[in-house]
């Protein structure tokens, strides 16, 4: 990557987590902080040129606010931004707001589930064309209290022709910092 596409997806990257962390002041004293760390995908098909490859480890960093248990609802509500290596192998950045239902609470685990309103900025082709992409899409958080790791998990519908943006299962670790 050269070095003007790196300055411009990291001040990208700054922008979402600023967003997000000026927006996480809503939560006030009910908030879990979580670092979140690389992710790993899983695409349903590889691109039909045959020269690319689909990258299934993605290093990235990023910060999530989440509002804490114990509130009058099983509903919660979460901000995260970051920036990560895409599936191109190209750096960008992401900001989403989530809403998700407790499905499942014991002392060793805690399973999450609902819908989150992205905003991507990544490659858009091979050459690392970037553009920013909206999205709605399922999420699952599978936690472990105790241990203060968690896995998020994403689930992203195939888009367009021709195998250039095939259906992903995304998983990226999480650890609640407070």
């Amino acid at each position: 990557m050269d070095k003007n596409k790196f300055f411009n997806s990291a001040a990208v990257a700054a922008i979402l987590i600023g967003a997000a962390s000026a927006h996480a002041a809503e939560l006030k004293d009910h908030q879990e902080w979580s670092l979140l760390t690389a992710g790993f995908s899983r695409h349903s098909t590889q691109p039909s040129s045959g020269i690319h490859r689909w990258r299934d480890f993605h290093p990235g960093i990023g910060i999530e606010a989440k509002e804490s248990e114990g509130l009058d609802t099983d509903w919660r509500r979460s901000l995260a931004a970051g920036a990560m290596q895409d599936s191109r192998g190209v750096w960008g950045g992401h900001a989403s707001i989530s809403a998700m239902k407790t499905l499942y609470s014991s002392a060793a685990i805690r399973v999450d589930a609902g819908a989150g309103l992205y905003a991507f900025y990544r490659s858009m082709n091979w050459r690392g064309k970037m553009g920013f992409v909206p999205a709605i899409l399922p999420v699952m958080s599978i936690t472990n209290p105790e241990y203060r790791i968690g896995l998020n998990l994403l689930v992203v519908p195939p888009v367009g022709r021709k195998g250039d943006r095939p259906a992903v299962l995304f998983a990226q670790i999480s650890y609640r910092l407070n």
